[in-house]
């Protein structure tokens, strides 16, 4: 009897059961991933944004805030304007070239 009274007056620790709860088990099972994402994705994401402001050149991780000027400059050479108008051209040439597989196809269905 002395061994059920003593579990029972052991104070039960607060933390204890709480990775049997489904919120907090999900977000511990989920935080890793996120951080993961997070590194390997988010902070090369933001960094070439913070880069496409600045005159940085050649691996050079700094460099001089230049705003929209990076933009401005690309969107006036005739380089870029060439690469954009092939690029939507060869998309627009695909996406008619597989829809109208597509509806000539008897063999797909549409659900």
């Amino acid at each position: 009897m002395d061994v059920a009274a003593a579990r029972e007056e052991r104070p039960r620790r607060r933390w204890s059961g709480l990775l049997e709860e489904r919120r907090v088990l999900a977000v511990v099972l989920i935080a890793p991933a996120i951080i993961y994402v997070l590194l390997v994705v988010g902070v090369p994401f933001a960094w070439a944004i913070y880069l496409s402001f600045t005159d940085a050149i050649g691996g050079s991780l700094s460099g001089n805030w230049v705003g929209l000027d990076n933009f401005r400059d690309v969107w006036s050479d005739p380089n870029f304007r060439t690469a954009l108008e092939n690029t939507l051209i060869v998309t627009f040439v695909n996406l008619l070239v597989d829809v109208s597989y597509t509806y000539l196809n008897p063999k797909v269905r549409f659900a």
